[in-house]
């Protein structure tokens, strides 16, 4: 499971969507869409930020 897919898997656990993650994180829609389509990676700065709003640990996020 790639970065993106795990991004959409915590939201919607978390019932959030994508556009509300990119307020919270202060980053475009497009860019989410970008994660979750695999079509690029998160920054570090902006997975952890990603990582704070979803309220997991980064290693959620990276699969471990």
């Amino acid at each position: 499971m790639q970065i993106g897919e795990r991004i959409y898997k915590y939201l919607e656990e978390k019932g959030m969507s994508q556009k509300q993650l990119a307020i919270e994180i202060g980053i475009s829609l497009s860019r989410v869409n970008d994660y979750i389509a695999g079509r690029s990676e998160p920054t570090l700065k902006i997975a952890r930020l990603v990582c704070r709003v979803l309220n997991i640990p980064p290693t959620a996020m990276l699969g471990f």
